[in-house]
């Protein structure tokens, strides 16, 4: 394997089911946003499924942007533009159109990041998407202080050991920011391996 593209044996299992949630959100033409694209083996997956929509990753992760560019480039895909550096920490939006995506997926990043970090997404969503678009977030949540099953509480003691900025989020925590970014949650749908997708959608103006 190139030395410079990595591989993300999760990511490999989650791109189909969550491929099949974007299947039931999404309409079959429009302009997607991925935040903290990893490896780039989810982009390139869901774009090879969604030809007729344009698929802009995003990493701070050096390692990941150059792994990023090689999945596109062996992909061979028209549809997935170069990557680009977003870091949520300082939030530099500059080369981004407002109101330009219809969509703005973050898969794994809430609970491996600071608190400032889902700040900084959700603050984005509400810059970026067009009205009635949608930030969709995957990942292990705990529901009104309640986190189940009991390898996702120890995967929590876990993130918070590595890094106490880390943890597994509450949904309520994440519909307030969405809240005061003119987002809503419009659905929560149960995932494999004890993970969620929440779909939250930029309200009409």
């Amino acid at each position: 394997m190139n030395q410079n593209k990595l591989f993300n044996e999760a990511a490999d299992c989650n791109k189909h089911p969550i491929l099949e949630v974007l299947k039931e959100q999404l309409n079959d033409k429009g302009e997607a946003l991925e935040i903290s694209s990893g490896s780039g083996q989810h982009v390139v997956h869901f774009a090879k499924n969604f030809p007729k929509w344009t698929w802009q990753p995003s990493e701070y992760d050096l390692r990941c942007l150059k792994s990023i560019s090689e999945y596109i480039a062996e992909s061979q895909l028209d549809n997935i533009f170069k990557p680009l550096l977003i870091d949520l920490n300082t939030c530099d939006l500059s080369s981004l159109k407002e109101n330009k995506f219809d969509l703005i997926l973050c898969i794994n990043m809430v609970h491996i990041t600071p608190l400032k970090c889902s700040e900084s997404l959700f603050a984005v969503a509400s810059t970026l998407l067009k009205s009635n678009g949608k930030l969709i977030t995957y990942g292990p949540y705990s529901v009104n202080g309640l986190l189940t099953p009991e390898s996702n509480v120890l995967f929590d003691l876990s993130l918070k050991s590595q890094n106490a900025d880390w943890g597994v989020r509450d949904i309520s925590y994440l519909e307030g920011l969405a809240k005061n970014n003119n987002l809503i949650l419009r659905n929560t749908v149960e995932m494999p391996c004890n993970n969620k997708c929440l779909i939250f959608v930029r309200k009409l103006e």
